[in-house]
Formats: C-alpha cells, sequence, structure tokens
C-alpha cells in the first residue's frame, strides 16, 4: 500500500502483513484503496507507522470503520510529542469507554437469510476496512463519566451478521468481535474541530474469490510445484556429491610419497563411489603390468610378437 503524507498502514494476520492487490489511489491523493486476502476465523490487526516529523506538528486521531460502522479504535489518540512516533504501533480491537469493554478484531462469515428485516442492512459496506487518518488543532483529557460495569453482558450478546440474499453481492463474510474484556480508564480525550488528512480502505475477501476475479493471481499447478520441488531436491544432491569430491581431492593432495600404497589406492575408490553408476568420475582406470621376462643367452627372440 502506497504511503500517504508519508503515512504507512497495512493489515496483518498471526503477525504477518498481508499481500496487497489492486492498489489504486484517488485523482487528488487522498485516499489510497487494495485488496487483501481474509481468511474465516482469523484475528487480525491494523499496523501504522507516521514519521516523526509528522507527530510533532499535529494531534492525530485515528478513526476505524469496520463493514461501515465506525469502531473508537484503542490507542486512537496520538498527540503532539507522543513516544509512539516514527514506531510501528497496531490496532488489533475496539475500545467502548462507556461500557468499559475491548474487543479483539476477527474476520467471520456472514449468515444469507430471507428475512425481510435484514434488508436494512443493505446499506452496511460488508467486506471493507478503512482507516480514516484526521487532525486537530486541540485535545484536552476529562474525566470518564460514562462509566457502566454492565456493559460486559452486552458486549458478548449475539451480534447480527445477517444479510439478505438479494443485497448478498458476492460479499460472504464480515469482520466480527471477539469476547470482551473488561477495560475501564480514569480519564478520555475530548477531540476539538478536526480534518480528515488522508484514508486507507482495505477490500477483504477469501483468496479464491479474488482469483476468479482476477484481482490475484493465479496459483501455479501443482505438478509445476512437485516439479521444482524434484529439481530443488536434485540440485541438493548435486551439490553435496560436489562437496564431497572436493573433499576427497583434498586428501589425495595431502597423501605423502613416503606414505602407505594402499591410501592412495583406497582415496580413489572412495572418489569413484560418490558418483551414481553410470558418471564418470575423471579419474583414469588402473593400467595392468604385463609380466617381466628375464633374457636368456643365445635365446632366439621372435620380434613379430612386438
Amino acid at each position: 500500500m502506497p504511503a500517504l503524507e508519508d503515512i504507512i498502514v497495512w493489515i496483518e494476520m498471526d503477525e504477518v502483513r498481508l499481500e496487497e492487490y489492486k492498489t489504486e489511489v484517488s485523482p487528488d491523493g487522498k485516499i489510497v484503496s487494495c485488496w487483501i486476502a481474509c481468511e474465516p476465523g482469523k484475528p487480525f490487526r491494523i499496523g501504522i507507522v507516521v514519521p516523526p516529523g509528522e507527530v510533532r506538528s499535529a494531534n492525530y486521531h485515528f478513526v476505524g470503520y469496520l463493514d461501515g460502522t465506525k469502531t473508537h479504535l484503542k490507542g486512537s489518540v496520538m498527540r503532539k510529542r507522543s513516544a509512539r512516533l516514527g514506531r510501528t504501533f497496531y490496532f488489533d480491537g475496539d475500545r467502548d469507554n462507556k461500557h468499559s469493554i475491548t474487543r479483539p478484531f476477527f474476520f467471520g462469515a456472514l449468515e444469507l437469510t430471507d428475512d425481510d428485516a435484514c434488508l436494512s442492512n443493505v446499506d452496511k459496506r460488508f467486506g471493507e476496512i478503512q482507516l480514516s487518518i484526521r487532525t486537530a488543532e486541540r485535545m484536552f483529557t476529562v474525566p470518564n463519566t460514562k462509566h457502566k460495569p454492565s456493559g460486559l453482558e452486552r458486549a458478548n450478546s449475539a451480534a447480527d451478521y445477517r444479510v439478505h440474499e438479494r443485497s448478498k453481492k458476492g460479499v460472504t463474510h464480515c469482520v466480527k468481535f471477539g469476547d470482551a474484556k473488561p477495560y475501564h480508564t480514569p480519564t478520555v480525550t475530548n477531540i476539538g474541530r478536526e480534518k480528515t488528512l488522508c484514508t486507507f480502505v482495505f477490500h477483504y475477501r477469501q483468496m479464491d474469490t479474488l482469483i476468479a476475479n482476477d484481482i490475484a493471481p493465479r496459483k501455479r499447478k501443482a505438478d509445476n510445484t512437485a516439479s521444482e520441488s524434484s529439481k530443488a531436491e536434485t540440485m541438493s544432491e548435486i551439490l553435496k556429491l560436489r562437496n564431497k569430491l572436493v573433499e576427497l581431492e583434498g586428501r589425495l593432495e595431502e597423501t605423502e610419497p613416503g606414505g602407505s600404497a594402499q591410501a592412495p589406492r583406497r582415496v580413489k575408490t572412495e572418489l569413484r563411489s560418490a558418483f551414481a553408476p553410470g558418471e564418470t568420475s575423471g579419474l583414469a582406470a588402473p593400467v595392468k603390468a604385463e609380466p617381466h621376462r628375464a633374457f636368456i643367452p643365445g635365446e632366439v627372440i621372435d620380434l613379430t610378437d612386438w
């Protein structure tokens, strides 16, 4: 994802940044969007880096929209001269100061229904994660007077993740929230007039859907993968044989002339055994010597045998 205003944003699953496809930037350079692959049941987090110089010049407010619904992110405020300047930080859940709870994000499946009461969900932008980067001139801290300890029960109640089958539009997944945990802060931050600096939009679908719509490249066929694996194994064996050859040649060079006559012969034998049947090692085969016969005086030698 390209940086906007020198700010970088991305999505992670299992602490691994997701690959981004079909990245587009709006004509005014204020909105950037891309596609990512989601996996149902997997938690995710939003990563972000704001350059130190930018943090010193303005107060920042990060506003998330999950499937079109505004979400209050944990740690969504960054003041001037913040300790987080220039560092990577993450948003992995929402925070409800009113009910004193926090809940993690994860990808889930939508339930299709023919209940017309769910037609109102058509306005929800399922399949979309958005992070709006805003600046504010003033931020001030006030006591959290809206604390309600009963929020945990409300948050853990079943949410409506149903969508009418007529409004599906090819979207089968959504962002869900994990189990709520108690979270209380004695103070909250009030924010003055804001200005939207830039916006990052991530459209998420399963990988099969991205491939079918030519958004992500098709996977290589299984036989190609097997061929590449076999080639890698063959190259590994060749490397082992080459290393063995170097080792044995070194042992040949280290054999002294006065050493045992059996040592060079044994090393050469090992060298040949390092090659597969049908391969040649480059060593000459031993030449069998003819028996030497002494000359007897007066004997006639037949030169036709030579």
